[in-house]
């Protein structure tokens, strides 16, 4: 009973919290396949990001709000096998992404969200994504990957990445709508492009 009590405490406590206005936000975020599974560790293995968003006081006639974002983030690659010793039965190379992302997310009054961010980083053993994998497997007694000698070699990054939501139908309480969504990204490490719609 006395757990129940303890429950339904936090709860209340934490939905209490959350209806209090921030202008600043930490986040930690963690991704790893050892989530899902702890015999499969295949293609995007893990990410660890850390960010923080601050809201801006400026504004203008059309602009409603303007949040500034930094962003520390790594993000590590294996191939299918991550226990394979020769090169060529990998079907994509061991890799790690390490970068500092800075982002502008604008709020616009018309239904309109305008996110823009540049990203500095470096692949290769500058990531440090083998050490942190091998951290990550020691702990939890994995076996060691086998393959990170042939990882893709050092290299400095840079990326631009804009994303453009225009609501295009909104229920008037609120409980549906249907948005139109574009992303772009330019760089050494992401280039794609793509549009399409959502409903929520």
């Amino acid at each position: 009973m006395k757990y129940i009590v303890f429950a339904l405490l936090l709860f209340v406590s934490l939905f209490t919290m959350s209806q209090e206005k921030f202008s600043r936000e930490i986040s930690f975020i963690t991704h790893n396949d050892l989530y899902a599974s702890i015999v499969r560790d295949r293609y995007y293995s893990s990410g660890i990001f850390l960010i923080y968003r601050h809201l801006s006081d400026k504004k203008n006639e059309s602009l409603e709000k303007r949040i500034l974002e930094w962003e520390l983030g790594q993000e590590m690659y294996t191939p299918y096998k991550a226990v394979v010793y020769g090169i060529k039965e990998h079907d994509r190379p061991f890799a790690g992404y390490l970068y500092g992302r800075f982002g502008i997310n604008r709020v616009y009054k018309k239904e309109q969200i305008l996110n823009t961010s540049i990203q500095i980083g470096l692949i290769g053993t500058d990531s440090y994504a083998q050490e942190l994998q091998e951290f990550i497997h020691d702990i939890y007694g994995f076996k060691k990957a086998v393959g990170w000698q042939y990882q893709i070699e050092n290299a400095l990054t840079l990326n631009f990445s804009a994303k453009y939501l225009k609501t295009i139908l909104k229920a008037q309480k609120n409980n549906f709508d249907i948005t139109w969504t574009n992303s772009l990204n330019l760089g050494t490490v992401y280039t794609n492009i793509s549009t399409g719609i959502n409903a929520r």
